[in-house]
């Protein structure tokens, strides 16, 4: 049996799977830089959402204050 034949031909699957092992490393490096991105994405979002709702509350709180100033100015005059 010639022998030469079957390590050629094994040799081949072992650089191909190499190349498909190295592929897969790259994709889990990316896919992890990924989740890192979004979890940085979203608690990004979080601290806008809390800004926007402290936002609505001093808009509240000036609303009330204007309509109270409002209405001194007309009860004065």
């Amino acid at each position: 049996m010639d022998f030469s034949i079957i390590v050629r031909y094994l040799s081949g699957y072992d650089k191909k799977l190499q190349v498909i092992s190295d592929k897969m490393d790259a994709l889990a490096e990316r896919v992890e830089t990924l989740g890192r991105a979004n979890g940085t994405a979203y608690k990004q979002a979080q601290c806008i959402s809390e800004l926007a709702k402290n936002q609505e509350s001093v808009q509240a709180d000036l609303s009330d204050a204007m309509g109270t100033i409002r209405d001194a100015t007309w009860a004065g005059c």
